[in-house]
């Protein structure tokens, strides 16, 4: 029987994965017409991470991720129109931290080769440069880039649930 915190690992995975689609589906009503729903997500994402960080190593990691997702969700909620431009260029740096920090941990923890997390977590680090030093070719495209890394990220949970639930039985 999956503990409470490998099926954390994958509701989070299923929750990307959803939002994920979303941008690939509604490109621009994503942005726009969706932002209440996926902000809810994102508080949600962020909550249910900041529960499980509770004694875990990389504590700070995972409280200040849940928190940045708390952050990236009430924006998305308070301004959804208006904050575009500042949505992407948050988004980038969001994914450009988020990849650097756990492909740190995936080579910590040994879970650095040739697995979708790894591809996963470099995908992140190039996504993130390319937001953030192209910000106006990112927006054209930001639909598509948010879809990807959220996909991504939700197989790189789904992963370590897999992962974690392996070592446990």
């Amino acid at each position: 029987m999956p503990s409470f915190l490998e099926k954390l690992f994958f509701i989070e995975g299923i929750a990307f994965a959803i939002i994920g689609v979303l941008f690939f589906i509604f490109p621009l009503q994503s942005i726009i017409s969706l932002s209440a729903l996926i902000a809810v997500i994102f508080i949600l994402i962020g909550v249910m991470t900041m529960v499980r960080s509770k004694g875990r190593e990389g504590q700070f990691f995972y409280l200040f991720n849940g928190l940045i997702n708390i952050l990236f969700g009430l924006t998305l909620w308070l301004y959804p129109i208006s904050t575009l431009d500042v949505l992407v260029l948050v988004y980038g740096i969001w994914v450009l931290i988020r990849g650097v920090y756990l492909t740190f941990l995936s080579i910590r923890n040994g879970y650095f080769g040739l697995n979708i997390y790894t591809v996963a977590n470099v995908i992140f680090v190039v996504f993130g440069v390319l937001v953030v030093f192209q910000p106006f070719n990112a927006l054209i495209s930001a639909p598509y880039f948010i879809g990807t890394a959220l996909i991504l990220t939700a197989l790189g949970e789904i992963y370590l649930g897999i992962k974690l639930k392996n070592a446990f039985h």
